[in-house]
This record gives structure tokens, sequence and C-alpha cells, in this order.
């Protein structure tokens, strides 16, 4: 990140730097995926301007990137987040929380964490933790150990707390022999929640449609790149945000054994009710779940607009392409960033 930010523009370094080094972790993981696009297009071989104005009115993307002899291609980063703003602090809160208890002294136990619900407000970290350190003491190890022959959790005594809508039940776990009184060892073992559907197609879509229109009338390609911050994604995530959902559709008036069709509902951010829309975009640079310690595995591909006003042939197709061809979209394969950055697969783990 310091090399990186080394090579940044020195009239654009004082808003990077002070996003990078921002609490809030939304600011720093935008301002992160900028230096991350500045210097991934930098080593492709563009040469790269920072908020390039536009020919349709005062907005600014965040870059434009030209190739030798080339009009050059706008650049826009966001993120995309399943989780609101709301649910972030409440995040954050919860965490707070958990590098506190982390900080304990349990020489015989791990703890293992039950959750629902979460904080609406700051829960006092340091009064849970000192009360589940005096509850810990107070347990029996070979009890404890005993309960835990039987592979089971019935039984075992439990700590409840309760705090503004935030549920957490609390269960020891007897350390193996090896671990007991072993200094340095965190005390959270396990953690379960409660389970949500996934809404990461929703928040592609919605992410791509706050930029795809902002500003106006392009006279380049537009590429809109998005950060991916859900752990799991999978293509039908990213076809379904600019395509539409699967649906099955019934026919009617057909015999009873044919079987239903499966199509794309009207909802894409690139097809909606009334065919092709935010033909103004070139394409979607989708990039999953980047992180400063997840470049090398952080995929990347390129899906191209079929109804593109301008289609974009640069630098970014020797990467990973969804390319239509033909009524389909085909994939094909290409360099991974790692590879421009001249990681080793398993970094930093080396």
């Amino acid at each position: 990140m310091e090399g990186w930010f080394s090579d940044y523009p020195i009239n654009e370094n004082g808003r990077m730097e002070s996003s990078l080094q921002s609490s809030d972790d939304l600011v720093f993981l935008a301002a992160y995926f900028e230096l991350y696009l500045f210097t991934l297009l930098c080593r492709l071989g563009n040469s790269l301007d920072i908020h390039p104005a536009t020919a349709s009115g005062t907005k600014r993307p965040d870059l434009i990137a030209k190739e030798t002899n080339e009009l050059g291609v706008y650049v826009e980063a966001i993120l995309a987040s399943e989780a609101s703003r709301q649910e972030i602090g409440q995040t954050a809160r919860m965490n707070q929380v958990y590098d506190i208890l982390n900080e304990m002294d349990s020489p015989d136990f791990f703890i293992g964490l039950e959750i629902a619900g979460a904080p609406k407000t700051p829960p006092p970290a340091r009064r849970i933790r000192d009360q589940v350190s005096e509850w810990l003491k107070s347990l029996n190890y070979d009890v404890i150990a005993d309960l835990h022959q039987h592979e089971t959790i019935r039984g075992l005594p439990n700590l409840e707390i309760n705090h503004d809508g935030w549920h957490i039940v609390f269960l020891p776990i007897a350390k193996s022999q090896a671990a007991r009184g072993k200094p340095g060892i965190r005390p959270i073992g396990t953690q379960m929640g409660s389970f949500e559907l996934s809404k990461t197609k929703e928040a592609i879509r919605d992410a791509i449609g706050k930029k795809a229109t902002r500003y106006g009338k392009m006279d380049r390609p537009f590429i809109i790149a998005v950060n991916v911050l859900s752990p799991v994604l999978d293509r039908e995530d990213v076809l379904g945000a600019l395509f539409g959902s699967e649906q099955l559709v019934f026919r009617g008036g057909t015999s009873d054994n044919h079987p239903p069709d499966w199509e794309r509902a009207r909802d894409g951010v690139w097809l909606g009710p009334s065919g092709p829309k935010n033909t103004r975009v070139s394409g979607v640079l989708i990039v999953k779940h980047l992180t400063p310690w997840t470049i090398a595995h952080s995929d990347v591909t390129l899906y191209h607009n079929p109804w593109a006003q301008r289609r974009y042939t640069g630098s970014m197709t020797t990467l990973s392409q969804a390319l239509p061809e033909n009524g389909n979209i085909i994939f094909k394969p290409g360099v991974h960033p790692r590879e421009v950055f001249g990681l080793e697969m398993n970094w930093p783990e080396i």
C-alpha cells in the first residue's frame, strides 16, 4: 500500500491519505479500491488522470485511463455492500466487544457465542468482559471437559447477556491439556449467528445504478468498477444484477406435461421492462471481495455491455472477460491481477 501510494499523483495524495487513515471501514475500503484500480491500470500500460472533466457537466468520475493514441476510458469505482450504514455501525459495536473479550485471560476455557440481533447503542464492553471472566472462573474444568466427551452442548452451563436488541449466549469450551494455561491464545472459539438471505445481486445492481447516469452523456467508453464486499459471489449474482433475475415461467394453454421455462425478469441494470438501458456504460469490472490482504485471491472479470453506445477494447481486456456472443455470454479467462502485481497465489502467507 505504501508503494502504491508513493506513485499516486501528489496533488491528490492528501485526500487519499486522509481516507486511507479513516476509522470508517467503508471510507477506507473505497479509497483502497481506488488506489488498487489506479495501480492496476498503470501497470497495464495506461496513463491516468484523476477526476477528469467530462463533456456534460461539473461532476467528475474517478479516473480516465489512456493508452498510446487512444481516446481513453472513464473509470468509476464503487463498493457493493449488502450491509447498510446502520448495520455496519452495529457490526463495529459488536467487534469492539469481541476485541475486549479477546484480551481476557481465560486459562481453562474458550468461549462459544450464540448471537441474535444487533446492538442499537454501544454495549458496555469492559463490563461484559468482567462479567464473562468472573463466570468462567466459577466453572469446574473437569466437569465441563467431561460434558464435551459426550459431544453435546446439552447440559453445558451458559451465560446470557442482553443489550438494546442484542442477545448473546456464552458457552464454555474446555481447552485441551496442551493449550490449557498457555498465554496469548484468544478466548473466542466459535461464533454462531442467525441465517440471512444473500442480497449480493441487489447490492451489485444498486451500486451500478447509482453510477450509470451520474455523469450524463459520455464522450468516451465508461467502465464502472465494483468491489463486491460479500464473501459469497458467483456468476449468477452478477448476471442477475446486469440482465435480470432468473425466474420460472409457466406457459398458459400448453399441455400439463410441458416443463416451465427459465427466463430472466426485466429487472436488470442493463435490461429493463422497456428493453436495454444504461447504454452509456460500456462495461462493469467486477472485483470479488477486495481488501488489502486478499489481493492475490480477489478474482476480477470485465463484463461487456451488449448494448453499449461505445465499446471498450483497451488494456483491461487482458483480464478475464464476460463477452456477448450470439445472444449468450461467453466467459474468457485472462490475466489475474496478482500476476500484474507480481504476487504469488498464497500471498501474503509466504
